[in-house]
């Protein structure tokens, strides 16, 4: 399931145990990430899902959930 990939990456720039991290939680607010953490946390996403985000709006997600969901819809649109 892409949230929980979305989840494992984000453990890998985030203090935060993955075991703590929910869906719900915020990407600068509840996990506290910088722009570069966010820059970082964005690569590791492009090269586990072989997508291109850079052009997304990624700076508008605040969420997880909505980082998956993009995602889902970046690998959606890119099939077709």
């Amino acid at each position: 399931m892409v949230i929980e990939r979305v989840i494992e990456l984000a453990g890998n720039v985030c203090p935060i145990p993955t075991s703590e991290m929910t869906p719900a939680m915020s990407l600068y607010g509840d996990l506290g990430l910088s722009s570069l953490e966010i820059v970082t946390f964005v690569v590791c996403l492009e090269k586990e899902f072989d997508i291109v985000l850079r052009e997304q709006p990624i700076s508008s997600m605040t969420t997880l959930a909505e980082v998956a969901g993009l995602i889902e819809s970046v690998q959606r649109t890119s099939v077709c």
